[in-house]
This record gives structure tokens, sequence and C-alpha cells, in this order.
């Protein structure tokens, strides 16, 4: 999935698709969108991708775009949430977006040849929350049912308060959130904390001590769905190695309830050191996936910059699984369902 949410980069995502799905030519770009969808005129584009073989319809968001549109979700984030289809209240930016690229997505929702099809919805960064809230959507309209609905994102922030996180649980389950190590975008907007920290404002999310986010704040920012972190190392993409222990992820399944703070909540973030969480949240499985997509997804190409020094402490020690809380997991329900998802497998 990760690939594809790198094609989204792309201005055509065929060479992604090409590259990594399998049996590829059973594969179509079905619709493909790009429009202007906030003040400044940025761009949200997302695509949809369809197998008739594996009865598989993926949905793709494609993430930021430019300095600017980071600033305008950082500032409308802070703004009173509004109300979606009874579910929560989310943030009123993603909400603007997935409505300029919903009709393309609809489309291929309601087109009766494949209304049948198992759905997939994903994206990196700003494409996850779009990608997490057109999964919603397609529930709460009577689109799909929970059971052909998954989720994948990638460095996805969060998109809605905790009455939205609790509801969206029970009619996405299928809903994963994979974070690469210090990335700092899941953690924005800041949630509530226990310890009652400032709603919404960065700086409070920097040099101060974590505190788990709170599941009952009736603030706008509290993750769904597992989290799956990688707290060191990712493989690549292309590998066929078997993982190194640095490469091994966290299927958070402990407390606070999507918010585990025995994984990626438990990082604290350091203003000095705010290069390396941005590296961390544009690279994922080895590659800087905005430009790996721009460049046709192939592994071959260098989409690398430097990798900037990291440590990544958790309580005073390097991560480690916690008892009753996140799980080290290799070949665990998020392995398997992923792989899963589009028959590879089978």
């Amino acid at each position: 999935m990760a690939a594809l949410a790198a094609g989204a980069y792309a201005t055509s995502p065929n060479e992604c698709i090409r590259r990594w799905m399998p049996n590829s030519s059973s594969w179509h770009v079905y619709t493909l969108s790009n429009q202007a969808c906030d003040v400044l005129e940025q761009t949200c584009s997302s695509y949809t991708v369809v197998s008739d073989q594996y009865r598989q319809l993926i949905v793709v968001f494609r993430g930021t775009k430019g300095s600017e549109q980071l600033f305008l979700e950082g500032w409308q984030s802070i703004k009173p949430g509004i109300d979606f289809h009874g579910i929560g209240q989310i943030n009123n930016y993603f909400n603007q977006a997935l409505n300029v690229l919903w009709p393309n997505v609809e489309q291929a929702l309601k087109d009766s040849h494949i209304a049948n099809y198992q759905v997939t919805f994903t994206g990196h960064s700003l494409g996850g929350a779009l990608a997490a809230l057109a999964a919603a959507k397609s529930v709460a309209l009577g689109l799909r049912t929970s059971n052909l609905v998954n989720l994948y994102t990638f460095g996805e922030p969060r998109v809605g308060n905790a009455a939205f996180a609790a509801r969206f649980d029970q009619i996405v389950p299928h809903s994963f959130r994979v974070v690469f190590r210090k990335d700092i975008v899941p953690h924005l907007p800041p949630c509530s904390t226990t310890a009652k920290r400032n709603n919404g404002a960065i700086g409070a999310l920097l040099n101060e001590e974590n505190k788990p986010c709170d599941p009952n704040s009736d603030g706008i920012a509290y993750h769904h769905g597992t989290e799956i972190w990688y707290s060191k190392e990712m493989p690549k993409l292309e590998s066929t190695s078997a993982p190194t222990e640095n490469q091994r992820y966290y299927e958070c399944v402990g407390n606070p309830r999507d918010e585990d703070f025995s994984c990626s909540d438990s990082v604290e973030f350091e203003i000095p050191r705010y290069k390396s969480y941005i590296w961390d949240h544009r690279h994922y499985f080895g590659h800087r996936l905005p430009v790996f997509g721009k460049r046709g997804c192939d592994p071959a190409v260098n989409d690398e910059d430097e990798i900037p020094e990291t440590k990544v402490t958790v309580g005073g020690n390097q991560a480690a699984p916690s008892a009753g809380g996140a799980k080290q997991s290799q070949t665990g329900k998020f392995l398997k369902a992923a792989v899963n998802v589009i028959g590879m497998l089978g």
C-alpha cells in the first residue's frame, strides 16, 4: 500500500501500479482527480484503481504537497471541529478537502459492476487523513458495509475527536495507522491529555513531558484505529530478506485505546531536532514517498537524502514491548491482513 500512496504524488500512478501490484496487468486506474481544495488554491488529489481478478477497489489520496498547505492544515487544526455524518467532530480542513475529491470517489463506489468489491483506502500524511474520512463516509452513507472496508495509512495526523474515534472503530474495524519512528505528524494536532495539556497548540507538543491522551476529552484531536509503530528502522519495500531485529514493528493495542502510550505517543519531541522528525515523516519503507512516487516508484532510482541522526527513547529506555500493551510482531494480524487484502496469499 505504501507504493500506491507514493503513486498519488505522481502525475500518473500507472508506473507505481505496474511495479508493485500483483499481476499488475489486472489493475487499471478507474478515476483520477486533482483539484484546488483550499483558499490558497493548493491542490488535493486522489485516484482509484480496480482489479476484476481480485475483486478489489483501492482508493488512494495524496499527501501534503507544499509548505503553504502544511501551514493551512495546522491553522485549521486549532479551529473548532464540525460534525461528520453523526460520527463525531472532525478537522475542518480535512473535511473541505474530502468534499472536493469525494465525487470521483463516490463514482467508483457507486459503480454497479464493482458494488460488491472489497474497498481499501490508503494515503500518506494528509492523504492518510482523507483516506480515513473517506472510509468512514463510505460506511455512513451505506455505500459499503464495514466488512468490505479496509484502511491503511502512513504518517496520518489526527482527524477528529475522541467521540469520532470511538465510533470510527465500530464502523471501520479493519483500520491500521503505520507510524515511522519519530514522525511528528501523527501527533498533530496535539491531543488533550490526562494532564489537560493546551489542546491544539503545537508548542505544547515540544519540550514538554509527555502524558497519555485522554479518551474522555471533548477536545478535537484523538486517533482512531490500531497504530503500527516501527520504532527504529523500516525494511525497504523491495527487500526480500527477513526483517532484522531493528526492523520489527509494534502492534499498539494497549491503553489508552488507539493512543497506546507504550508506542509513539511516549516519544518526547525536542525543537532542535525537528528536522529529523520531518525526515521520518517523509520516509516510509526506505523511500522518500513523494519523490519515490514522482519517479515511478522505481527502487533503482535514488530518492533518498541524508539521514539525520536520531535516537528513539521510550520511558528512558530503547523501545520495547510492554506487558498488556504494544505487541512486537512480524507475522501478526496487521502483516497478514495487509497481504491478504490484495490477494497476495491466494
